[in-house]
Order: structure tokens, then C-alpha cells, then sequence
């Protein structure tokens, strides 16, 4: 191929990139004023068109510039750190010197995040955690229905869509609703994940400790208990769930009221980016 030739092809590639970042950048302007859902399938099937498997990793792309905004600048993104930060909800925490965005400042990594689910339907984790965000920070947790609403479209069979949707609906109080979604997130799990994987494991034991806390609050302490025993046999050192469990095979009732652990696990904002998991309630 002639260098004018090369030139053409490359200079045509620059312009579809353009364009579909263009509608996708039209797209969230509309999303954002309205919240009627069009054409999501439509959409990613022109960007598969246009770009083909290069998707996959512009949309990767588009997730570290989410991960570096997040950091004020400062490049961090990891492979998993992302998603055990900011899509685990109930992970201990300690502060470091990280800086990190806050309040509405979080909306600067929206379009980030926005752009990296439309390049690759796939990326559940850029799903997962535009949706914490918006119903956090970003104070939209209707935004945050409609992205997973997306989500379970593009993934009916990942269970880490049904965690959070299970997570944004005990948010909302939708407590049937939770419950249905975390039900259905266990059958799933590990899906196409490694079981073997710590994190697959660590999400099967949020799955398993927000259910568990449902049953408490429906008065099935039975079920709850059931719940609990395989997540303290995966992660021992969880001393809260080990207290809990005990209470409740000792006194026959809850020792607390369930919506004060899961607001715990819910609404701790994340510090830092490589605490380690196990010892979470």
C-alpha cells in the first residue's frame, strides 16, 4: 500500500473515531436530560462496525483516563485495583496519600466511563462502577438504574451486574427488589469468571452477606445463618459476620438491625487503592 494510500485509510479511521465519539458524546448529553432508553443496541452495533475487536481496547483506554481523572492526574490504573476499590462497597479502608476526586467533581470521569461501556459492551466492570458513582457522588441514582438497566441487557449472565444492581436497589429500599437481584447474581456466579479468582470469591461473599442481611431483616434468621456460614468459611478473619452469626445462633434474634451493616457496607467511601479485602464485615 502507497503512503497516500496508508495516509487515506488512517486519516478515515481518525474521522470514524470522531464521529462515533461525537454521537456517543451526543448520546450522554441526551441521557442526561432525558432518561427515556433508545437504541443501545444500535449504537454499539456501529461501533463494532466501524471499529471492530480495536474496541475492546479503546475501551480500556477510556478507562484509564476515567482511573487517572479519579487520581487528579496521576496515572494508578491496575487491572483489578479499580474495580475492588470502587465496585466493593463493603471493603475495609485506611487513608493514604492518594488524591482522589470528590462531591460533584466526580462527574469529570462520567464521559470516561460513558464512552468506555459504549466501545465494548462487555466491560461490566466500567458498568459497575459508572453506576456507584452516579448513585453516589454524582447524586443520579436514576442514571445509575438506567447504566445497569444497559448492563443486564448487554450481560443477562454476568453476575457482578446483579451484585450491584442488587447493592443500588437496597439504596433505593427496594428491598424485594435486592433480594431478586442477589438471588439471581448467586445462581450466576462465577459465570464466565475464574472461581478459583480472589475476587470471584470475595464478590460471592458480598453477595452472600447482603442476602444474609435481608433474610435478618424479613425475620428468617434461619436463611441468614446459612448465608453467613460459607462467607466466614472462605474468610475467617471477618471478626463483625463472626460475632453476628454467633449472636444469632445463640439468642435467636439479630443483634443489630440489619440496615446499620449493610448502610456500612453501602455508603463507606473508598481511600485507597489496595486494601486488602478479607477482613471486611
Amino acid at each position: 500500500m502507497s503512503r497516500s494510500a496508508r495516509g487515506s485509510v488512517w486519516g478515515f479511521r481518525v474521522w470514524a473515531m470522531l464521529l462515533v465519539l461525537e454521537i456517543a458524546a451526543f448520546s450522554l448529553a441526551c441521557r442526561l436530560a432525558d432518561p427515556a432508553d433508545s437504541g443501545t443496541a444500535a449504537g454499539n452495533s456501529i461501533v463494532e462496525a466501524v471499529f471492530g475487536d480495536s474496541r475492546i481496547a479503546m475501551s480500556d483506554s477510556f478507562y484509564q483516563e476515567a482511573d487517572t481523572f479519579f487520581h487528579k492526574g496521576v496515572g494508578h490504573y491496575q487491572s483489578k485495583a479499580f474495580v475492588d476499590v470502587f465496585g466493593k462497597l463493603g471493603q475495609d479502608i485506611s487513608p493514604t496519600g492518594h488524591a482522589h476526586l470528590t462531591g460533584e467533581n466526580i462527574t469529570e470521569i462520567m464521559p470516561w466511563l460513558y464512552f468506555s461501556t459504549r466501545m465494548n459492551s462487555r466491560n461490566v466492570t466500567a458498568y459497575t462502577v459508572t453506576a456507584f458513582w452516579l448513585a453516589g457522588e454524582a447524586g443520579r441514582p436514576d442514571l445509575a438504574e438506567q447504566v445497569l438497566a444497559d448492563a443486564r441487557r448487554a450481560n443477562p449472565r454476568d453476575y457482578r451486574v446483579y451484585l450491584e444492581s442488587g447493592r443500588l436497589a437496597i439504596k433505593q429500599g427496594d428491598l424485594v427488589r435486592a433480594a431478586h437481584f442477589l438471588e439471581t447474581g448467586l445462581t450466576l456466579w462465577p459465570g464466565k469468571q475464574d472461581p478459583e479468582d480472589r475476587q470471584s470469591q470475595l464478590d460471592r461473599a458480598e453477595i452472600r452477606t447482603y442476602r444474609g442481611l435481608l433474610y435478618e431483616s424479613n425475620g428468617d434468621l434461619v436463611q441468614a445463618q446459612e448465608m453467613y456460614r460459607p462467607v466466614l468459611q472462605a474468610f475467617p478473619g471477618r471478626r463483625t459476620l463472626k460475632e453476628r452469626l454467633v449472636f444469632l445462633e445463640t439468642h435467636g434474634r439479630s443483634p443489630s438491625p440489619p440496615r446499620e451493616l449493610w448502610k456500612n457496607m453501602l455508603f463507606r467511601h473508598a481511600e485507597v487503592c489496595d486494601k486488602e479485602a478479607e477482613q471486611r464485615p
